[in-house]
């Protein structure tokens, strides 16, 4: 038999009984220390200890150390939008390290993929690239701008457009698939989100946590959220301070410009 001990969890390996070769699944865990492979980890190599046993009892245990990175990007910043007669024909964003990829939400919750050949993009200096769309993004749809790092950890920003409803909702199951973890409302401007414990936790496999930027403009109902009492309500990511919120199991940060809060 074969053990692997890593993270604070304990694992049996599956071996082939002709060769010796073994293998072992570790599941996708959380904290630190809780057992599994950490979420949202970007640290020193963690150490894991296998122990065999022959059929007649001996053992023999080595331990090595394994590079782990598990930390989706933080979403990408998101500046302006050009918008005239009911049409988005550019966006500005900051400069990003890893992968950007453009998605179109349709006005019936389907993705399309956009491909280099639906943009162009332009290079500020380097803090800041703008992006035109060949084909303009019309009323009703949406974005999602997403990173993805060279570790193969994705994120994605949903970036509210201008609609005739100003009000939105994070229901789309079709967004799981793009690791949602920041909704941007800048752009709309005096939008109206609702967010609900489940939507939040389909949103994103990488974690049960989603921000929401935004200004004095924008109205979020978070509906039965508690606020994080303490000094640690108040956090600061990225140079953004935030409110954070509680909902079930789920984590919600709020930019603090957006004063219009709802959770009751």
């Amino acid at each position: 038999t074969v053990w692997v001990d890593f993270n604070g969890g304990r694992y049996q390996a599956d071996v082939n009984g002709r060769t010796g070769e073994w293998s072992v699944d570790i599941p996708q865990g959380g904290a630190l220390g809780a057992g599994g492979v950490p979420m949202g980890y970007e640290g020193p190599p963690l150490v894991y200890t296998v122990t065999g046993t022959d059929v007649v009892g001996n053992t023999h245990s080595i331990s090595r150390s394994i590079a782990i990175d598990t930390k989706a990007p933080d979403g990408i910043e998101v500046e302006r939008a050009s918008f005239q007669n009911d049409l988005y024909y550019d966006i500005s964003t900051g400069n990003s390290d890893d992968t950007v990829s453009f998605h179109k939400i349709e006005t019936d919750g389907s993705i399309d993929d956009l491909t280099a050949a639906d943009y162009d993009q332009y290079a500020f200096g380097a803090q800041r690239t703008l992006t035109e769309f060949d084909e303009p993004l019309s009323n009703g749809e949406h974005l999602i701008i997403k990173e993805t790092d060279a570790a193969g950890n994705s994120s994605g920003t949903y970036v509210v457009l201008n609609g005739s409803d100003p009000s939105y909702d994070m229901s789309n199951a079709n967004l799981a698939q793009h690791q949602i973890e920041t909704i941007d409302l800048s752009v709309a401007g005096s939008a109206n989100l609702e967010l609900t414990e489940a939507d939040i936790l389909a949103l994103s496999s990488n974690t049960n946590t989603v921000a929401v930027r935004g200004g004095a403009d924008d109205a979020v109902d978070i509906t039965g959220a508690v606020p994080v009492p303490g000094a640690g309500a108040t956090e600061n990511v990225d140079g953004v301070d935030y409110n954070v919120y509680t909902l079930g199991d789920a984590t919600i940060y709020i930019e603090d410009e957006i004063t219009q809060i709802t959770t009751i």
